[in-house]
């Protein structure tokens, strides 16, 4: 609707064709904003506050700046002594719990902790590099839901799938197999939950006093 909104402002604005929708989403005087961030509801921006001078003179230019998606998987990090007390009251119950966690095995079992404030710590965008596609990772996987592989975002693939044994730590790692290929990261100050790409692209954690000037 906004997307809308806007391309028939673009549109009509020259001939003064404005009604109550444009005010309702601009203002009375939609020509003062310089740029729009446009975004879901539930979504947090993060900024590092010293980007914010460069990001700026970038949109000056007329380009287009897009932010990273990333999602917030729930992982048995942040629920280990919930696991531990229903484990001993309801075995049943603690095992539907493996089936909507991620497991602390394997590669699951790091996560990176960044803080992009008082270390400047930061995440390397690979590129056009999908590895939850294995057939073909140089484009996204699209059509889980719809082909009924997946019963929600590919990120929760993993998740509630009465054909995988979450008691074999095999089978529970080979449901979330498209998961795998992707480092987790998490940052400080926030929930702890592990966040990896929503586009299903890979960024690379660095710790900012981990980097070492070659010059040096």
């Amino acid at each position: 609707e906004f997307h809308r909104i806007i391309s028939v402002f673009n549109e009509n604005y020259n001939r003064r064709n404005i009604n109550s929708t444009f005010f309702s989403w601009l203002g009375p005087n939609p020509s003062r904003w310089k740029n729009i961030y446009f975004s879901e509801p539930d979504l947090i921006l993060h900024i590092r506050p010293r980007a914010l001078r460069s990001l700026s003179l970038e949109l000056r230019k007329g380009h287009i700046l897009n932010s990273h998606r990333l999602q917030p998987i729930p992982h048995m990090q942040q629920f280990a002594d919930i696991y531990s007390n229903i484990t001993h009251l309801n075995k049943e119950l603690a095992d539907r719990l493996k089936e909507v966690l991620l497991p602390n095995l394997a590669s699951f079992s790091a996560v990176h902790q960044l803080n992009q404030f008082s270390r400047n710590d930061t995440c390397y965008d690979q590129g056009k590099f999908y590895p939850a596609h294995t057939s073909d990772p140089s484009t996204p996987l699209t059509g889980l839901l719809k082909s009924g592989k997946c019963k929600s975002i590919w990120e929760f693939c993993g998740f509630l799938r009465p054909e995988r044994n979450y008691s074999d730590w095999a089978d529970l790692l080979g449901a979330h197999k498209m998961l795998l290929p992707y480092p987790l990261l998490s940052l400080e100050g926030g929930t702890g939950l592990p966040l990896v790409h929503h586009g299903q692209r890979v960024c690379i954690p660095h710790r900012a006093e981990l980097i070492i000037d070659e010059a040096d």
